[in-house]
């Protein structure tokens, strides 16, 4: 048997799609509607002065100035928190080359708060008429006028472009002066004072007594300096300023007078 057409069911469908598209489009009006003021809402808090910035706190500082930090951030007060980028002022805090480590974090209502942590100098290196400050990742990351302190003295860079923010020109030299600077940091005794790599297969070092050490190369530098530490006390150092200290093999440390030097 043939189903019968229903003109009434018909109609009743046909009203109740038109209703749910009257719905839909209700609530698409809403949803438009409360992104627009969810957005006004959100531009007004960007510039409402309750945010402006008034702090900027630098925590860690040792030798950077914390007028040189906030300068590289080029945030200025009345900025609105809002606007700032941590990631991007974190980069522009790295550029500084004594900078090792920042981290960026906003303090609500109006302060940004800086967390870093500097490279300091491990050893000078005089150039012209100054002392350039070097750090433990071989890059310059200061300037002295004048030698003071207890940094080791390095000597014997003899050529290259040596200013603040650059590296150690030599990369032959810079390599060797990273494994060397590492190891002194854990000397206790002596107390280093000149570090000449002139030629870096015949490194010398100079204690702050006067003694002189043959190092050789760079092989083994750590257990030549770990037999440096143990031998000092044991020298005489009225024998200073009459001989040296071979330590070219580490495994059999001579005390020399000058004169058997080129032997």
């Amino acid at each position: 048997m043939a189903k019968i057409y229903n003109k009434y069911h018909f109609g009743k469908h046909h009203l109740l799609k038109e209703k749910k598209e009257r719905v839909d489009k209700k609530r698409a009006a809403v949803f438009v509607c409360f992104f627009a003021l969810s957005c006004l809402f959100f531009l007004l808090l960007l510039r409402a002065p309750y945010f402006d910035i008034e702090r900027i706190v630098v925590r860690g500082l040792k030798n950077i100035p914390r007028e040189e930090v906030v300068a590289a951030m080029g945030v200025t007060e009345g900025t609105s928190i809002w606007e700032v980028s941590p990631p991007e002022l974190e980069e522009r805090i790295m550029a500084l080359p004594s900078v090792k480590e920042v981290r960026v974090e906003r303090r609500l209502p109006r302060t940004l708060e800086v967390f870093l942590q500097e490279r300091l100098p491990v050893a000078l290196v005089p150039y012209q008429h100054y002392y350039l400050e070097l750090s433990d990742s071989g890059t310059f990351i200061g300037i002295r006028s004048q030698l003071e302190g207890d940094l080791p003295l390095i000597s014997g860079l003899t050529w290259g472009r040596m200013e603040v923010g650059r590296e150690v020109p030599d990369p032959i030299k810079k390599e060797i002066l990273v494994d060397i600077m590492q190891e002194v940091s854990k000397l206790e005794y002596p107390p280093i004072s000149e570090i000449n790599i002139y030629d870096p297969d015949n490194i010398i070092i100079y204690t702050m007594d006067g003694l002189e050490v043959l190092l050789g190369g760079k092989e083994e530098i750590s257990r030549k300096l770990a037999v440096l530490g143990k031998l000092y006390f044991h020298l005489d150092q009225d024998l200073f300023s009459r001989g040296y200290l071979d330590l070219r093999i580490a495994e059999t440390p001579v005390f020399k007078s000058f004169s058997e030097k080129n032997n």
